[in-house]
C-alpha cells in the first residue's frame, strides 16, 4: 500500500459505505474490472441495493450473517462474455455448474458460498472466475493448494505475471483515484461516472 493510500484511509470515514465501496470495489467502479467482492456491515443491506438499482452495475446478496454481508458487484454484460468463454465453462462444469445462466451460477454459488463461511462446505473455487481470474491462475490455484506461487496480489499468480502485474497496477491506481474521491466529499455515483468517461476516452484513443 502507497504512503499516498495510507494517508487517504487514515482522513476518511472507512465505516461510510462510499469509502467502503471505493476500498474494496474500486477497479469495478473504475471500469477496469468486471466484479469485485463487497463486504459491509449486516445493516447496510438495504442501501446497498438501493444505491446500485441507480447504477449501471448489478449487485447480488452472497452471504448475511449475524454481522456481516457479502455482495458481488458486477459489470453483467462483461460478467456474462467472460463466463461464456470455453475454457470458462468448462472449469465450471467441473465445479458442478450445469447451467450457463448467469442468474442460477449466482444462485448456486450464494448457497455454496454461504455454507462456506458457516464452515459447513468446501472453499468454492469458482469464486476467482466470478471474479474474473485468469483460468490459468484459478486451476493453478486448486493444483498447488494456494502454494508455489509466482505472486500474490489482487489474486494468486500462477502464469503470465507481467501481465497480472499490469493489471494489479491499474486496480491501484483505481482504489487511489476512488478513495480520493471520496476523501474529497464526492459520492459513489461520480465516482462510477468518472470510470465511465475514462473507460470511453481509452477507446477512442485507440482508434
Amino acid at each position: 500500500m502507497s504512503r499516498e493510500m495510507k494517508y487517504l484511509i487514515a482522513n476518511v470515514n472507512m465505516k461510510a459505505l462510499d469509502a467502503q465501496l471505493a476500498f474494496q470495489c474500486a477497479p469495478v467502479l473504475m471500469n477496469c474490472k468486471i466484479s469485485n467482492l463487497l463486504m459491509v456491515e449486516k445493516e447496510k443491506v438495504e442501501q446497498v441495493i438501493q444505491l446500485f438499482e441507480e447504477t449501471e452495475l448489478s449487485c447480488k446478496l452472497l452471504m448475511i450473517s449475524v454481522e456481516k454481508a457479502a455482495f458481488l458487484i458486477y459489470r453483467e454484460s462483461e460478467l456474462v462474455s467472460y463466463l461464456e468463454q470455453i475454457e470458462v465453462q468448462e472449469l465450471m462444469k467441473t465445479f458442478g455448474y450445469v447451467s450457463c445462466q448467469l442468474e442460477k451460477i449466482l444462485e448456486e454459488f450464494s448457497k455454496r458460498y454461504t455454507k462456506y463461511v458457516q464452515a459447513d462446505g468446501d472453499f468454492p473455487h469458482e469464486m476467482g472466475l466470478l471474479l474474473g481470474y485468469p483460468v490459468e491462475d484459478v486451476v493453478g490455484f486448486i493444483q498447488n493448494e494456494g502454494e508455489n506461487f509466482l505472486y500474490s496480489g489482487y489474486w494468486k499468480v500462477y502464469t503470465n505475471l507481467s501481465e497480472a502485474l499490469e493489471h494489479f497496477e491499474r486496480y491501484n491506481q483505481a482504489k487511489e483515484t476512488a478513495v480520493r474521491m471520496v476523501s474529497e466529499g464526492k459520492d459513489i455515483f461520480h465516482v462510477l461516472h468518472t470510470g465511465s468517461f475514462q473507460k470511453t476516452n481509452q477507446k477512442q484513443n485507440m482508434v
